[in-house]
């Protein structure tokens, strides 16, 4: 699925020489830089961003971002998945930003799309809830990277049996890069459901209340994540892609 940066937007209020996200953008009397990841799902977590529907999504995408005055910096689409990377203002609630953003996308798929009731079953493009962190400018380059770098490594991982392991066995060091590899749901799921980082255990029907999901879609997330994880840390090589050298 796509991964796209889109250049930073806005009022800068002095040039920098590192990253164009070091720039301190300015609104009235007000300074700020700030960022965040946000994360949501299709409706029952079926695989609707398809080839047909992606297009008109990212188009619905761009003009809430443009109507709401978002910076919409980079994105990490799945199937059944929405990650955005976005820049906003200071006056802006993160609840508002999620909010207008499922609800500005859904109206204008359903107006481009009218065919997409029917195939549903109902007017709701979206499932309920969503997960949404805040980020520091200097991790917003090293994120777009991230998310390029997994776009690729997605289309080249080797399918492998991994042995079972236990999360809180292996070395913390190892554990955090492997973490940060992680989508934001991803690592929030997996550390509620296995008491990293302080964090005590939950349950899958406490998590699932947490993340409004339901308790089989926490249980497949959970095998899915802990998949990823078996990858990132048994050290799972991947093929080399048509081209590359070395």
């Amino acid at each position: 699925m796509p991964v796209k940066r889109n250049q930073p937007a806005g009022s800068p209020a002095r040039q920098t020489a590192g990253s164009p996200y070091e720039l301190v953008h300015t609104s009235g009397s007000s300074a700020y830089r700030l960022y965040c990841l946000a994360t949501f799902y299709t409706r029952a977590r079926q695989p609707l961003l398809d080839e047909e529907i992606i297009p008109h999504f990212l188009q619905a995408l761009r003009e809430v971002c443009q109507q709401y005055e978002y910076q919409l910096i980079a994105y990490y689409l799945k199937p059944n998945q929405v990650n955005l990377l976005l820049g906003y203002k200071p006056t802006v609630a993160l609840t508002d930003l999620v909010g207008n953003i499922k609800r500005g996308t859904a109206h204008r798929l359903f107006e481009a799309l009218p065919r997409l009731e029917r195939r549903i079953g109902k007017r709701s493009f979206w499932a309920e809830g969503y997960y949404v962190e805040t980020v520091g400018y200097r991790q917003v380059e090293g994120l777009v990277r991230l998310w390029q770098e997994r776009e690729k490594r997605s289309k080249a991982l080797l399918a492998a049996q991994a042995e079972a392991f236990d999360p809180l066995s292996i070395n913390g060091k190892t554990l955090e890069s492997a973490l940060a590899e992680l989508l934001p749901a991803e690592r929030a799921l997996i550390k509620l459901l296995h008491g990293l980082h302080g964090e005590r255990v939950h349950t899958h029907e406490e998590v699932a209340e947490m993340l409004a999901l339901k308790v089989e879609e926490v249980q497949q997330i959970e095998k899915e994540v802990l998949q990823k994880l078996r990858e990132l840390l048994t050290g799972v090589r991947l093929t080399r892609q048509e081209g590359e050298s070395g």
